[in-house]
């Protein structure tokens, strides 16, 4: 009996949190490459981006793409420097992928390209916002439209049968990224609101995101833009309060003032001071149930 070819799923950010969770995931049904900088094993491609280079080998039977690739948006103070490598990162990464496909005349069935929540800014909206609404207008809004724009430039020359964006909120894994970060001073009692603990943290769990993007894959999203956020909307206060719950640990210190906050981290101090409540409902019309739509059953499964 002949076995079916697995069909080829090429990912970036091979180093990021979502990378390997999301090749654990896909593993059984595809072959799974990576594209690193410094491969050290048969299935990760070599790529330097702000050289410009690809190992157009990586494409060769490539029927997925899933861009995760960029610089954290969290780990540094943004200089003027780190702004731009936020940007490019992003944007001239999307770019190499595309043109190498281009040059290599190759076609592929789906390219999944992540954007972030971050997209929508801080603008009021009665009842949040959705995939229709307008772009926000401070760096992270600018960063996401640029990085959506890189592969919507693309969409019409052949290339791929699908394009669907993810806008990411805040990924939620014991393995990294904010959970643990908020997670290690309420242990030690020192927990704390941020400013006044009423802007929103649009979130998912990381096993939804890695379905949402398997679902991607095995086709069942059509061409487009998604939410990749949980239903459930919470903010900062509702966010630290529940952790802390979670925990069995209690907030005892006063809210941080915003001011502080700012001092500290400077204009990156929009990552944790302003957000909005983002709706997910596109993403469950397609037909996605969330394994996880409430934060409660979330920081539970997460607990370590």
């Amino acid at each position: 009996m002949m076995h079916k070819e697995k069909e080829v799923v090429l990912i970036t950010g091979a180093n990021g949190l979502v990378a390997r969770s999301l090749a654990q995931n896909l593993h059984e049904k595809y072959e799974v490459r990576f594209l690193t900088r410094k491969p050290v094993s048969r299935n990760e491609f070599h790529w330097n981006v702000e050289k410009g280079e690809m190992d157009a080998c990586a494409l060769k039977g490539v029927t997925h793409i899933i861009h995760l690739a960029g610089a954290g948006v969290g780990d540094k103070r943004w200089s003027k420097k780190r702004k731009e490598e936020i940007l490019a990162s992003r944007v001239n990464s999307t770019r190499l992928l595309l043109e190498t496909l281009k040059r290599e005349g190759i076609s592929i069935v789906s390219f999944i390209a992540a954007s972030a929540v971050g997209y929508y800014g801080t603008i009021p909206s009665e009842g949040g916002v959705d995939e229709s609404s307008s772009p926000g207008a401070n760096f992270l809004s600018h960063v996401c439209l640029e990085w959506e724009r890189a592969s919507l430039d693309y969409s019409g020359l052949g290339l791929f049968q699908k394009h669907i964006i993810l806008r990411l909120g805040v990924v939620l894994s014991r393995q990294g990224g904010a959970l643990p970060k908020m997670l290690t001073p309420i242990k030690y009692h020192l927990g704390a609101i941020l400013g006044w603990g009423s802007q929103f943290m649009p979130w998912i769990h990381i096993a939804d995101l890695c379905a949402v993007i398997a679902a991607a894959v095995e086709g069942r999203l059509k061409s487009g833009t998604y939410n990749a956020v949980a239903p459930e909307h919470v903010s900062n206060e509702e966010f630290t309060r529940l952790l802390a719950a979670v925990y069995g640990k209690r907030i005892f210190l006063p809210p941080i003032p915003g001011w502080f906050v700012k001092l500290l981290y400077g204009e990156a101090s929009l990552l944790l001071l302003e957000g909005v409540p983002v709706s997910s409902q596109k993403l469950r019309d397609a037909g996605y149930s969330f394994q996880f739509p409430e934060l409660r059953a979330a920081l539970l499964d997460l607990k370590a």
